[in-house]
């Protein structure tokens, strides 16, 4: 949706720091700045979010691999405004994690 209405653009700022702690297994920790400059609100340019989070990767053989990732993402001043304007006065922060297992022929 926004992609199509918005005017505006979105931009993300990161930082990875890839830790290979043995042959098979990489640790890879971040933290990103998302900033928001009329693409998903017209009223605010700036900061949308503030997000860190870990990444780990475990190779199971030469064709498969095991890997996670667990997020948390601070809302700031977009997202936080916007639900303001929507009447949503809870915290806007979100925590979340995934499992992927990678396979190749």
């Amino acid at each position: 949706m926004y992609s199509t209405e918005a005017a505006g653009y979105f931009v993300e700022l990161s930082l990875h720091s890839y830790w290979q702690l043995s042959e098979s297994f990489t640790l890879a920790p971040y933290i990103t700045q998302g900033l928001d400059f009329k693409y998903r609100t017209e009223e605010h340019n700036g900061r949308n979010h503030l997000q860190f989070g870990l990444e780990a990767n475990y190779d199971l053989a030469d064709n498969m691999s095991l890997s996670g990732h667990i997020s948390h993402s601070i809302a700031q001043n977009d997202i936080e405004q916007e639900a303001a304007t929507n009447g949503d006065f809870s915290s806007q922060d979100q925590t979340y994690a995934g499992v992927h297992f990678n396979m190749s022929f």
